[in-house]
């Protein structure tokens, strides 16, 4: 998601990196997105906490939902190796879904699919 100098600047968004955008998703009209808050340092380094903000009708739901994936990823596979796979437009199975007990996502795109795949 790119973002406007001036509306991080006025408080409107706080993008995880300001520089060159957010992470985000959408779901009908509501927006969520990825932004980065200072935490207690540890043993004298800084450290960062990551959060979702949500905006929309629906935002705060698709935040919360947002917020469990990440936790997920946190307890589950960040020591793991990722892998990206292109899919093809015409997949249409079940399977196509994914597994996420088994660390394989499925980014749903119109044309082709980004499938993550943590080993």
């Amino acid at each position: 998601m790119n973002t406007a100098k001036a509306a991080i600047d006025r408080g409107v968004v706080s993008p995880m990196f300001p520089t060159w955008g957010a992470m985000a998703t959408t779901e009908g009209p509501n927006l969520a997105y990825l932004t980065l808050r200072r935490a207690e340092p540890v043993d004298g380094e800084n450290r960062y906490e990551v959060g979702v903000v949500g905006h929309g009708p629906g935002g705060a739901a698709l935040a919360d939902h947002v917020a469990g994936e990440a936790q997920t990823w946190d307890t589950h596979y960040r020591g793991r190796t990722v892998r990206f796979e292109l899919g093809d437009r015409h997949l249409t199975s079940v399977s196509d879904a994914g597994t996420p007990e088994a660390g394989r996502f499925v980014i749903a795109r119109p044309n082709h699919p980004i499938t993550v795949i943590w080993e």
